[in-house]
């Protein structure tokens, strides 16, 4: 297939795709228009920036919430030179398709924002923000009060050249979860996923280590210097030269007091350690060997294990929250089996929080 040949296919792929809300009216949600000065001429480049109203719920005794109530969505359309025109969707819903036909922005003759009810072509389907759930502690129990905020949010997008056609989708929505004495957080949540949300917040804490959570106590795991065994060895770089890593093997922290998890099938456990230090690790042999680490210019990886990918569960922070990378995390672990030995091996300062199943 030649290099022209290709480019046209994907050229006709994009075509489409930015086409498919206006060809599709039953299966896509979107807002679609055209706009034009007051000469029927098209105009390109409108800034056309948008937002929803600020909603926020609460949950009940029993930790659950829902978004339910009508939303407006409120659009700005402008361009240099022209009034601004503002408008608003009332009981606004992603799942809906609305067409609004022609827009017309008028020469500046003054500098006032015209506020203007456009009408609207849609298949007037409304359908309620479908994110609902229920709020949870660390140790599962359910949570009232929590505030849910949907956040009011703007964003901007633009009419296409030549003929002054617009479409956009809202594809996500920004929800704040707070309650006082709680890590406050933000949900990115995308408007198709339907599934009920199971949302767990941790308590604000000055606490530090690996806790395991159990009848509403925080049981601190042991720490203990890891015994380790590096070797170094020399590696080199494409363009020339050489440098030093060192190889490391971890093992199980010897004469140890034994600290032991007993009858639970299912072990909850709350990390405060780095993000990059707290992996999980099951000693192989008798002898404790955890893994190995390669430190190559100056990193610090987890070891090589066939044990790492041990049947872990991400509790907290919930999926699709913002800005957690460095947050505490809550897991729940499954052992497969009695009698082993683990550690969470923090593999920069070659410690680790250990514990007998």
């Amino acid at each position: 297939m030649s290099k022209q040949i290709t480019i046209t296919l994907l050229l006709l792929i994009g075509f489409l795709s930015l086409s498919s809300c206006i060809s599709d009216q039953n299966k896509e949600s979107c807002i679609s228009g055209r706009i034009q000065d007051e000469l029927g001429n098209p105009l390109e480049d409108v800034i056309i920036t948008y937002r929803n109203s600020l909603i926020t719920t609460q949950t009940d005794v029993a930790g659950n919430f829902e978004f339910n109530q009508p939303r407006t969505l409120f659009i700005d359309f402008k361009k240099e030179g022209y009034q601004t025109l503002s408008t608003k969707i009332n009981n606004f819903s992603e799942d809906a398709f609305y067409n609004f036909n022609t827009i017309t922005l008028n020469k500046i003759t003054s500098s006032t924002t015209l506020y203007k009810d456009i009408s609207l072509n849609t298949d007037s389907k409304f359908l309620n923000l479908k994110f609902y759930g229920t709020v949870l502690n660390s140790f599962g129990q359910p949570l009232k009060d929590v505030n849910l905020t949907l956040i009011d949010s703007t964003v901007e997008t633009y009419s296409m050249k030549g003929e002054g056609h617009f479409e956009f989708k809202i594809f996500d929505n920004a929800i704040a979860i707070e309650k006082q004495g709680f890590r406050k957080f933000q949900i990115n949540q995308q408007y198709y996923e339907k599934e009920k949300q199971s949302i767990t917040l941790l308590e604000t804490s000055q606490k530090s280590g690996i806790y395991v959570l159990k009848e509403g106590k925080y049981i601190a795991l042991p720490k203990a210097k890891l015994i380790y065994k590096s070797e170094e060895k020399i590696g080199s770089v494409l363009w020339g030269g050489n440098f030093a890593y060192n190889i490391t093997d971890f093992y199980y922290p010897k004469n140890a007091k034994e600290f032991k998890i007993e009858n639970d099938s299912i072990v909850r456990f709350l990390i405060f350690e780095p993000n990059f230090s707290s992996g999980l690790f099951e000693a192989q042999n008798e002898d404790g060997f955890l893994g190995t680490a390669d430190y190559k210019l100056s990193q610090t990886p987890f070891p090589d294990s066939k044990a790492e990918l041990l049947p872990i569960t991400k509790i907290y922070p919930p999926k699709n929250s913002t800005n957690s990378f460095d947050a505490p995390k809550i897991i729940d672990f499954k052992p497969s089996s009695r009698n082993k030995k683990y550690v969470f091996v923090n593999s920069k300062s070659r410690t680790g929080f250990y514990f007998k199943y």
